[in-house]
């Protein structure tokens, strides 16, 4: 693998990493200023626990002060201005990694790994594996313990440690962190069987639509094929001096206009469906295959069902270079077909705005860029726009909340991530970034 290969594959774990913390975040945000609280009081309270109650070989009152400043923008979170919430996940992620494994791990070490502190840093540990995911939780353990190494051994006339004391406790590290991430992956496994319970009734519902909606759209147009004849029988009857009832011009309009706009909503209604059942498909199910991002996004362009030829017109296609990869045809057409809804909605709702959607291959990335000129994203919401089933008060202004979690998981299905970026009043931007085919990338190379 090339050097911009590898870093390629650093930044898209990176940006999963990241995903599951803004999840796990948006979730613990009422849990945050308790734990900022344990943070602020708690760490300078046991300062005095076990300095004068049960003193120990070690302690700094300057350290402890130090974390009780890293946990009080925690214990302030409510209060965070709107445009540095969207950092809240971020920091949430490095303040535990700092106030747990780091500070746990490195008094241990300062303390000789004496009894206290190895029971400490084990019960660190154990409230990081229930805070994170396992991925994130293994990640933030070993890079915290790692750092409070590095600060051990740059510390001046640190305590030695007795080395079979700390092979003694391997096993017992061990245990924690294996018997953790069993519980870790149980509360997993447990969130996926709701999620699968309520795609599934999904479906049902979609499969049971189809059968009305095509029969609507089917009368729809039959209305349409026939009302010009009906309207010529009509007038020829009139001019032939024959008694019929007499209808208003704005009458036979408006049945024309009716069967259209039912046509259109029904079509609507379909790619919904659509949507739903690809949401709720396994991911075995869809066949990955080469792809071609200009070939996907034209025909997603192409079929999406407009409200109105003003609709088709705010959309454009910007090539500026084709790459393939590997996914599937199928969920990549409902990616771009929730992103258009979004867009098209928010765009509609401003009263003006434009859509264009961008194709560049880098390196070894393309990116397909899907941006529009409506009203933006609200900061405060940037880190919760894929979040599953976010409703009510808490729902994203861009309003499909199911819809961009399928986003997210289809995406990272094929391998690749999505992400988003706005500004209020001026754009949305969500880009997804795809690992180009080796052979492709060796062209390009």
């Amino acid at each position: 693998m090339s050097r911009a290969g590898f870093a390629s594959t650093i930044a898209l774990a990176w940006e999963r990493l990241l995903d599951s913390v803004r999840m796990r975040a948006h979730y613990a945000e009422p849990k945050m200023m308790i734990m900022g609280g344990m943070g602020v009081f708690g760490t300078p309270l046991y300062y005095a626990v076990w300095t004068w109650w049960y003193p120990q070989p070690y302690e700094s009152i300057g350290w402890r002060l130090a974390f009780s400043l890293v946990a009080l923008p925690l214990l302030l979170v409510r209060w965070w201005p709107a445009r540095l919430r969207r950092w809240i996940p971020l920091y949430w992620y490095l303040a535990i990694i700092v106030a747990l494994p780091y500070f746990f791990a490195y008094m241990m070490l300062m303390n000789s790994l004496n009894t206290v502190w190895l029971m400490s840093h084990l019960a660190a540990v154990f409230i990081v594996l229930l805070i994170f995911d396992l991925k994130a939780a293994l990640v933030s353990v070993f890079s915290g313990t790692a750092l409070a190494v590095l600060a051990y051994l740059v510390t001046p006339h640190a305590p030695a440690f007795d080395l079979a004391q700390f092979q003694l406790m391997l096993p017992v590290w061990a245990f924690v962190l294996v018997s953790g991430g069993i519980f870790n992956v149980s509360r997993s496994i447990e969130h996926k069987a709701r999620i699968e319970s309520l795609t599934a009734t999904a479906a049902t519902i979609a499969h049971e639509l189809r059968t009305p909606l095509a029969a609507i759209r089917l009368a729809a147009m039959g209305s349409l094929k026939h009302v010009d004849a009906i309207v010529d029988g009509y007038q020829k009857a009139r001019a032939a001096g024959l008694e019929v009832v007499p209808v208003h011009r704005t009458a036979i309009n408006s049945i024309s206009s009716g069967s259209r706009i039912i046509q259109t909503e029904v079509n609507h209604a379909f790619v919904t469906i659509e949507m739903l059942l690809a949401a709720a498909r396994p991911a075995q199910s869809h066949i990955s295959e080469p792809l071609s991002a200009e070939a996907v996004v034209a025909e997603a362009v192409r079929r999406y069902p407009y409200a109105s030829p003003d609709e088709r017109a705010k959309v454009e296609i910007e090539l500026e270079a084709d790459f393939r990869f590997d996914g599937s045809a199928p969920l990549m057409l409902n990616v771009l077909f929730n992103l258009l809804k979004n867009s098209i909605h928010h765009t509609t709702r401003g009263g003006q705005g434009d859509i264009r959607i961008r194709i560049e291959a880098g390196s070894e990335i393309g990116r397909i860029i899907v941006r529009d000129s409506g009203p933006g994203i609200p900061a405060v919401m940037l880190p919760r726009i894929f979040d599953r089933f976010v409703t009510g008060a808490e729902k994203p202004e861009t309003g499909l909340g199911i819809g961009l979690a399928f986003c997210r998981d289809a995406v990272q299905r094929m391998g690749g991530i999505i992400t988003c970026r706005s500004e209020v009043g001026r754009y949305a931007e969500f880009t997804i970034a795809m690992p180009m085919l080796s052979s492709e990338v060796g062209h390009e190379s």
